[in-house]
This record gives C-alpha cells, sequence and structure tokens, in this order.
C-alpha cells in the first residue's frame, strides 16, 4: 500500500507584496492547525499584516470551505486575501473537518451540524489569537456564504458581522438539489460527491484511517434523494424559516444572473438587524471579477464594512441602518459572450416606495396575446409535455442565455402588444396559472421574456413549481386528475428594461431538461385563458419619481499567486466538449459536458518537486420524449496524482455517478475506484433503490 512518506510541515514565508500605497500592510502567509475540542485538527491558511506598532493587533475575516485550499483550489482566493491582508485585516482559510488538509471524518452533508459547531469553535481560537483583537468575520462566496449565514443564525459572541455572496436562504426551495421543489442535478452534484473522498494534502498517505474516514464514506447524494421533500433536514440550516434569530449584520451581494438573487431582498423584508444589500447583473462570481459586467470594486466597500464593525472605528452610519442597492438592467440582446450588460445602478430601500410602484396585471388570451383586459369567454390551451427540451436554459435559473425562440416553440407562449414606451421593472413578477392535467405529478415551468422587433427573444427570470407543493412546501398533494386548480408561481427577482416596440412574453412549459428532472408520465395539461384566473403581474417602477442613480466603483487589478506556489497547466490529450445530442430514432436527447484542468503546487515538503494533480469530468443527462420517466444522469470526477518522483505511479482516484428512473423509483449507483498504475488499490460501491416520492 503506496504512502508519502512526508510530514505535514508549517510553511511559513513572507509575501513579496509590492504596496499600491504607503498605508498598505506588508503580512506573511502562515500554515498551521486549529485544534477543537474534541482533538481534531483543522487545517489553517493565515494571511497576516504585520504590525506598524508594537502592540497592534487585527481583526479577523473567516473563511471556511471543502475545497481543498491546499491544492484544487489554492489560486482561487488570494487576490482577495492579499486585499484585505494590505488594509489590516487578518485572514484564516479553514479546510471542512475531513476534507482537504484538515483532519477528522468527512462530514454527511454540506453545512451539517459539526461543521457550524467546528466553525463556532473557529472563531473563538480566532478572538484569543495574540495577535487578534478578538473580533471575527465570518465571509465568503456561494458555500462560504451559505456557512457565514448559518453561523449567524447561533451569534457566536466573537462574531460580529458577516458578508455572504450569492448564498441562499432556502436550502430546499432555493438550492441545486431541488429548486422551486423540483428536482435536478448538476455538475455541482459530481464535483463535490467526488472531492470528498480524496486523499488528505499534502501528503495524500493512502492507509486504512484516509479509506475509513474519506474514501468509504457514503457520497452526499444518497442523503439528499432519501430527504426529496422540504422539512427539518433543510429547514434547520436554512436563513427563510428563522429570521428572527439573527443579531449579526449582514453585507449580502447577489447576481441577477445567479440561482440565489432572492436572498437580499427576503432577508430586507424580515430582517431589523444593520444589512447591506447590492444586486448587480452578474452571475454565480464575485463582483469584481463577474462576467458580464459592469464590475464592482466590493472590496473597498467591504473593507470599510469590516473595519467599521470589527475594529471599533464606527464612522459611518449608514452601516448602522438598512442600504439596498441594485443594478437596473437597459434591456440586453440574448447571447452567452456579453462582456458587459447596460443599465443604471440606484440606491433605496427595499421594498421599494409605494408611491413609485405600479403593478401591470396582463392576461393569456387567445392566438397567443398578453392583454390588459379580459375578452371573450375563457378557453383552455392544451400543453403536452415534452421533456427534451430547455437545455438552452442551462441547469438553474441563472447565467447568460441564448435566444429563446428554439425552446419557446415547444411552449405556450402569450405576447403582449409592442410597447408605445418604455417600461422598467423591479421584484418579483407573479404568475398564476388556472390548469388541470391528466396526472398526480406535474412540474410547470415559467419564464419572461421580451421579444426584440427582430424577433429576438431574451430570456429574463422565471421559476419552476411542483404542482404537488401548490399549498406548502411542507404538505404535498397530489394533483386531482382532470380537475381545475390554481397554482401560483412567484418567478425569481429581477430588473429589466422593455425599451419601445419590444414585447412582454409569458412562456409556460411542463417540462426544461436537464434543469428539471421530467415528470414520470406522458403528461398532457390545460391553461385556462381568456380569464382573469390566469395572469401575470409586472412590478412595475418608475425611478424618475424619486430614483436615487448612483455610481459604483470599477474593480482593480488584483494581485495574482505567485506561480511558484500554485498555477493551472494543460491536461494532455483532453478537449472540453459541450454537446448536444438529438436522436430522431428514439426521440431521445442528450446533453454531454466534457472538461479537464490541471493544477501545479509547490509541495512543502519538496521544493524542487511540485505537487501535480489533473482534474477530470463528463457528464451525461439523457431523456426521451415519450418516456420521460426513463431518465438518466451519467457522470465521471477523475483526479489524477501524478508522480514526483521517477520511481512512482500515477495515482488516479475515480468517482462514476450513475442515476436512472422509472414511474416509481431512483436508482442511484456510485463507485469510487483508487489506482497506481495499473492495480486498483481500492473499490467501493453504494447501491439504492429509492422511491420518487413527490418527484
Amino acid at each position: 500500500m503506496l504512502r508519502f512518506r512526508s510530514l505535514f510541515l508549517v510553511l511559513f514565508w513572507v509575501a513579496q507584496v509590492s504596496a499600491a500605497q504607503s498605508s498598505d500592510y506588508s503580512y506573511v502567509i502562515e500554515d498551521d492547525w486549529i485544534t477543537l475540542p474534541d482533538g481534531v485538527r483543522l487545517s489553517v491558511t493565515y494571511y497576516k499584516p504585520e504590525a506598524k506598532q508594537a502592540g497592534e493587533t487585527f481583526p479577523v475575516l473567516l473563511e471556511m470551505l471543502p475545497y481543498r485550499k491546499d491544492d484544487i483550489s489554492k489560486t482561487w482566493a488570494h487576490p482577495y486575501y492579499d486585499y484585505f491582508a494590505r488594509q489590516g485585516l487578518a485572514l484564516a482559510k479553514v479546510d471542512v473537518r475531513g476534507t482537504g488538509s484538515s483532519e477528522g471524518i468527512a462530514p454527511t452533508r454540506e453545512y451539517s451540524d459539526t461543521e457550524i459547531t467546528d466553525a463556532i469553535d473557529v472563531i473563538a481560537s480566532l478572538a484569543g489569537q495574540s495577535w487578534s483583537n478578538g473580533n471575527v468575520g465570518m465571509w465568503g462566496i456561494s458555500w462560504g456564504g451559505f456557512n457565514a449565514i448559518q453561523v449567524a443564525l447561533r451569534n457566536p459572541p466573537q462574531l460580529k458581522a458577516i458578508i455572504a455572496a450569492h448564498a441562499s436562504d432556502d436550502l430546499y426551495m432555493n438550492d441545486v438539489h431541488y429548486t422551486d421543489g423540483v428536482f435536478g442535478l448538476d455538475e455541482y452534484v459530481l464535483s463535490i460527491n467526488h472531492m470528498m473522498g480524496f486523499m488528505q494534502s499534502p501528503d495524500y498517505t493512502i492507509d486504512d484511517n484516509y479509506f475509513a474516514n474519506r474514501f468509504d464514506r457514503e457520497p452526499w447524494l444518497f442523503n439528499y434523494l432519501r430527504h426529496n421533500q422540504d422539512g427539518e433536514f433543510w429547514r434547520e440550516g436554512s436563513l427563510k424559516h428563522q429570521f428572527d434569530k439573527v443579531q449579526v449584520p449582514m453585507f449580502l451581494i447577489n447576481g441577477l444572473l445567479d440561482g440565489y438573487r432572492d436572498t437580499a431582498v427576503n432577508s430586507f423584508e424580515s430582517l431589523d438587524t444593520p444589512i447591506r444589500a447590492v444586486v448587480g447583473p452578474w452571475p454565480h462570481a464575485w463582483p469584481n471579477s463577474a462576467t458580464p459586467g459592469p464590475s464592482w470594486e466590493w472590496r473597498e466597500e467591504a473593507t470599510q464594512w469590516w473595519k467599521h464593525w470589527l475594529a471599533d472605528s464606527h464612522n459611518d452610519n449608514s452601516f448602522n441602518g438598512q442600504n439596498f442597492r441594485f443594478f437596473l438592467r437597459s434591456g440586453n440582446p440574448p447571447g452567452t459572450s456579453l462582456e458587459d450588460v447596460a443599465g443604471t445602478w440606484y440606491d433605496s430601500s427595499w421594498p421599494l416606495p409605494s408611491d413609485e410602484m405600479d403593478n401591470l396585471m396582463l392576461y393569456p388570451n387567445s392566438d397567443g396575446l398578453l392583454t390588459e383586459s379580459v375578452a371573450g369567454q375563457s378557453q383552455a390551451d392544451v400543453l403536452e409535455l415534452n421533456s427534451t427540451i430547455g437545455h438552452e436554459l442551462g441547469e438553474w435559473w441563472g447565467e447568460l442565455l441564448p435566444d429563446m425562440r428554439s425552446v419557446d416553440a415547444h411552449s405556450l407562449v402569450y405576447d403582449g402588444a409592442p410597447l408605445a414606451e418604455a417600461l422598467q421593472l423591479v421584484g418579483k413578477p407573479q404568475v398564476t396559472l388556472r390548469v388541470s392535467t391528466n396526472s398526480e405529478k406535474a412540474n410547470w415551468l415559467v419564464r419572461l421574456e421580451d421579444v426584440a422587433p427582430n424577433g429576438e427573444v431574451t430570456a429574463i427570470t422565471g421559476a419552476s413549481l411542483n404542482g404537488q407543493l401548490r399549498f406548502s412546501s411542507l404538505t404535498p398533494q397530489p394533483l386531482p386528475k382532470g380537475e381545475q386548480v390554481s397554482l401560483e408561481v412567484p418567478l425569481h427577482f429581477t430588473t429589466w428594461t422593455f425599451k419601445a416596440g419590444h414585447r412582454v412574453r409569458l412562456a409556460i412549459s411542463n417540462g426544461l431538461f436537464p434543469m428539471a428532472w421530467p415528470s414520470p408520465e406522458p403528461l398532457s395539461s390545460t391553461l385556462t385563458i381568456n380569464s382573469e384566473a390566469s395572469w401575470l403581474q409586472l412590478p412595475l417602477w418608475e425611478p424618475e419619481i424619486t430614483g436615487n442613480t448612483i455610481n459604483m466603483p470599477s474593480a482593480v487589478a488584483s494581485a495574482s499567486l505567485d506561480p511558484q506556489l500554485a498555477s493551472f497547466e494543460a491536461v494532455p490529450g483532453v478537449q472540453s466538449r459541450n454537446e448536444v445530442i438529438t436522436n430522431k430514432l428514439d426521440d431521445s436527447v442528450s446533453i454531454i459536458r466534457e472538461s479537464a484542468v490541471g493544477y501545479r503546487m509547490r509541495n512543502p515538503n519538496h521544493a524542487n518537486d511540485p505537487i501535480r494533480i489533473h482534474t477530470l469530468r463528463s457528464t451525461e443527462h439523457k431523456t426521451y420524449k415519450n418516456d420521460p420517466a426513463n431518465t438518466e444522469y451519467r457522470a465521471r470526477a477523475e483526479y489524477r496524482l501524478l508522480p514526483r518522483t521517477g520511481s512512482e505511479n500515477e495515482i488516479h482516484y475515480v468517482t462514476e455517478i450513475n442515476l436512472t428512473s422509472d414511474t416509481e423509483v431512483f436508482d442511484l449507483n456510485i463507485t469510487r475506484t483508487l489506482s497506481e498504475g495499473d492495480q486498483i488499490l481500492r473499490q467501493k460501491n453504494w447501491q439504492e433503490t429509492l422511491p420518487r416520492g413527490i418527484h
């Protein structure tokens, strides 16, 4: 059995920082351990400013992730850590227990109780360091934002404020597993289920301890499929259901092209604590480097935020209240490669003042029209489930999207008249549908779109509804076959300007694949039109009344990590692939994605012998138009640990996920394989048949 014989050594080096201003701090980067009450040690990387005067101490910012800070994600964080350290803020980047360089047993789920409890213990440890002033802030994007919010729900005394970017307030209805209550699988499912079983860095020792604590631990997807309904499993970590517990000041950053963009407005409507929120035009990325832009140098304001709450420099009273800023999009054409979108920044409150708002009611009518009034007798439009459409929408309600005409051709579509003047939209559009269906299980996926005079169609926002959750996500009820029911579908928060000459479009389908796992039966549904029972409500804003336009500072250049410490490299013989294959013989569609990236890291044990890991991922979603129950997800991820001496073989760690369904069950099969050269060192298989439940 292979062992790498080197020990984990403390790496200490002085950062060679060229100060942009004379007031900037120099800092050191140091790898160390934080020992928890049960004796488990968590790996931590410190960015420590160097004191300018005797006895100077610093606030500490904590980011805690399972994303392997010392190899797979080593290059990601440095531009942000460098920026804050130069401002006199100390930082601690910690691997979650049982992941990356940390000791312990891998957790059984995201944001486990153990993880949040560990974070509270880490905060106490950081507050007690000799170079700390005793005040800690927690921050991060995505996972780091999620667990910052969940730690804030417990209000540890040393935690004085948080910053959470692109993080959800509802782990069931607004996360990647059951978005809007509809099951789906994206590439993240593969990445995280694979990453959790890899060896501890930087030694990558393969022994019984590794197998028991990581490799042999059940992949998380089984746990999530067992909990396919809303309940305490999801709600214990969801801000939405316990706003009253929050006492910590919160700074929230959301993106209009991100799946978690409702968190800011939901929090504003429910929190009494100091809160700042910025909703910009970004996808799932920090605003200084997001595409599309315009970029925003959020780190400048974040530094002021941290110093206000953590350094006792309460010099900005605006931080003590509530502040909401948003980017009103001017209306952009469809396309996946836009560098910037046009629009205007506004500083306001939330909800927006009532005298600035007006709700426009539109009704789907005959001949595909969307009108401001109902004329004639009610009718019914028929919608047949086509489970193979929708790859253009991606894997969640976010990102830049192409022209929607190919999807709309298989949907119910209702268009308003060309607009005589522009309309500004800010908020959550509301949709109510009066429907009937021939199945107890059905999903509705609703989109708000902009139709340009040249026919191009831009997706603005949308949402899904699992019909069984029409009353409550906690109490599912089967749809009554053949009976009409009303479905309320609140669309996700958005901003948009419909230009004069453009048309408002409402598009409705029963499937969008692979975002939504298809309903199990061939499905026919009806929508009542020419009736006040089905409608679209647009929250229109009139900024010319009191709208306060503002300028947001553009991003400054970021320091990159010394390539001697970490860099990317090509993976030989592998090319990215993104392909949709339609098979007319069996009416199936397959969405195939393949990618690879290589990482090179300085080896703390052997300076001239770098650690090199190549990562490869492939996913295939497949479904059938006439047999939607027969849907498949097949995925494979591989880490190749390249040899560090001429006598060693490559170590290959592989995870394969196969999920299939029929009308009643999901069959999940996951295999992990660890090999050295041609020899299999360990293979572990998990297989379970799980009821589909409400999906």
